[in-house]
């Protein structure tokens, strides 16, 4: 802080010189004036040198006024500084204590809030199961009630964790967990004012039984390995980072009926033991490899990146009507062991079909391949149509093979350009007309 400067006390020697020296000053002006003025004129020196002399006695009474002045203002700027130094002081003491006290209100929150998180995680670890149910929602409660802190996603964590470990198979466990799943579920869907956004959620290997996560948003989750029981409910469900459902198995329905995937989906090795619903579903890049399919139906469903079916199974009916592929799409090696349906689907980008087995009728009618598409070594086992469909360029059946070894009415409608060769052991080729 700059320092104020303060007049410093006249010393003693100016004035003990000082008081002589005007004497002296004016003692002389007036033997001048005597000495030099014509006789008539000592009067008026006298009253000159007298003049004189009170006027430096006057200029030294203005000067010790202004001078005792400007004292008297600097005493009083020193008293203001002195006064906000204080108020400046105090108000420091103020906000310390308020900050000591505010930190000491946030300790004993945070050892509340301890004090109830392990306490809700221990009954978690309970034998009965009220008791656990108690430990769920009070868990929940604590994630509402502290939206700024990092309890919610420690909250997800132990309720997945819950859900990934061993279970028994009895009706009030199933209880427990079909209620963690629904806590999960409710704070999952951006329409519920008690949403909780940007979970991390990791069903690696968990049992889920009953699964309702239709209308929710996912920004990161896994379920690589999960095995779901009962209804799997994805519908309107959008996965805003990659959904990992690498190796799942539905033993129930599966419905993702106009789910979004704006990122990957990854759906390798994947088993579909009854109905995979994904009719109007949307997909960046989708991987179905490997995966296994009872009743599949992708109706209106759009595929806006690269689309991977590669020996994939589809035990019962496959629907792809009307279905729009806007990447690469490939069914390399897949087996479609029932009737299977493409008709009116839009494939934008090169397709492949190689090696594909056709059991049963194959519905490839009023397709539109925009780019390259190869069904080299193809096996018909049934019926199959193309008719009106458009090819862009020609279409590749190289060493494909139609079965017609088999009794009732046959229909082999053939691309245009293609029709059936000779038959060896039951099964003909496909050759060229031209």
């Amino acid at each position: 802080m700059k320092e104020r400067l303060a007049l410093k006390p006249i010393p003693r020697w100016v004035i003990w010189a000082g008081l002589p020296a005007m004497v002296a000053l004016a003692a002389v002006a007036v033997w001048v004036l005597l000495a030099f003025a014509p006789d008539s004129a000592q009067l008026d020196a006298i009253r000159t040198g007298g003049t004189l002399g009170v006027g430096l006695g006057g200029a030294v009474a203005l000067w010790l006024a202004v001078r005792r002045q400007r004292s008297t203002e600097l005493d009083l700027l020193q008293k203001h500084e002195t006064h906000r130094l204080a108020e400046q002081v105090a108000a420091d003491t103020r906000e310390h204590q308020l900050r000591t006290a505010a930190d000491a209100r946030e300790d004993a929150l945070a050892r509340r809030v301890t004090e109830q998180y392990g306490k809700a995680v221990d009954q978690l670890g309970s034998e009965r199961a009220p008791v656990r149910l108690g430990g769920l929602y009070a868990l929940e409660r604590l994630g509402q009630d502290h939206a700024d802190s990092p309890l919610r996603q420690m909250i997800a964590d132990v309720l997945c964790a819950y859900l990934r470990m061993p279970s028994e198979d009895t009706a009030e466990e199933a209880q427990v967990r079909r209620t963690a799943q629904k806590i999960i579920a409710n704070h999952s869907r951006p329409a519920n004012e008690r949403h909780w956004p940007g979970l991390h959620l990791d069903f690696s290997g968990a049992n889920l039984d009953q699964a309702d996560f239709g209308q929710c948003r996912f920004d990161n989750i896994l379920f690589t390995g999960t095995a779901f029981t009962g209804i799997a409910n994805f519908a309107g469900t959008v996965f805003s980072v990659r959904a990992g459902f690498i190796g799942a198995s539905f033993h129930g329905t599966a419905d993702f009926e106009n789910a979004r995937f704006p990122a990957e989906a990854d759906f390798r090795g994947a088993d579909f033991a009854a109905t995979a619903e994904f009719s109007s579903a949307r997909f960046a890049d989708a991987h179905f490899d490997m995966a296994t399919f009872a009743d599949a139906h992708f109706r209106d469903a759009k595929f806006r990146g690269r689309t991977s079916f590669d020996g994939s199974v589809f035990a019962e009916h496959a629907a792809f009507q009307q279905a729009r592929f806007g990447g690469h799409t490939s069914f390399d090696h897949a087996k479609f062991r029932h009737d299977v349906s493409l008709h009116r689907s839009r494939f934008a980008d090169s397709t492949s079909f190689a090696d594909v087995s056709f059991q049963r009728y194959a519905g490839l009618r009023s397709i539109r391949f925009d780019g390259p598409v190869r069904f080299r070594k193809v096996r018909f086992g049934g019926d199959f149509d193309f008719g009106e469909s458009e090819f862009a360029g020609a279409a590749e059946l190289g060493h494909a093979l139609v079965w017609l070894d088999r009794e009732g009415a046959v229909l082999h409608n053939c691309p245009e350009g293609w029709t059936l060769g000779d038959p060896e052991d039951g099964w003909a080729p496909l050759t060229r007309t031209d």
